[in-house]
């Protein structure tokens, strides 16, 4: 798997410098980056789909969630904030709310977490994933608050 998703993302940048205005490629590129666990490359990828489309949600999704993992967290919860303003995405609510916890924000964590059950429904597979994880952290924020 790991030797597929490496030619994946050499065809992947090979195909960003024939069509370096592709926010598809350069998402898709992140994406395979952040697999192999190569955040520096996806942000890198993610930056430029963002510059060419500052709206994009994926681009910025994948964006925030590369910052995130280099450890930049006020510029990943920008990010975030700035996807959340075109729409209410499940993942970057519970990301942000996640991140606003880790910093004891834990009322402006627990809103984001209540939005992700308000916004999504256990009947999809993928709005199920997010509902649990907004669910389990509702209950750690709840536990913290209770101190």
């Amino acid at each position: 798997e790991p030797d597929r998703q490496e030619r994946r993302l050499a065809a992947l940048e090979g195909a960003a410098a024939i069509h370096p205005r592709s926010v598809e490629i350069h998402t898709l590129a992140g994406e395979t980056a952040l697999a192999l666990g190569r955040p520096d490359l996806a942000l890198d990828h993610y930056r430029r789909g963002t510059a060419i489309a500052p709206k994009d949600p994926d681009a910025l999704l994948g964006r925030a969630f590369a910052e995130q993992q280099l450890g930049r967290g006020d510029a990943a919860m920008a990010t975030y904030r700035a996807l959340l303003e075109l729409r209410e995405d499940p993942a970057a609510l519970n990301n942000l709310g996640a991140a606003l916890a880790a910093r004891g924000e834990l009322v402006e964590a627990r809103r984001l977490f209540e939005r992700v059950l308000a916004a999504t429904s256990p009947a999809t597979s993928r709005e199920a994933a997010h509902r649990r994880e907004a669910e389990q952290n509702l209950a750690i924020i709840e536990q913290l608050m209770r101190r």
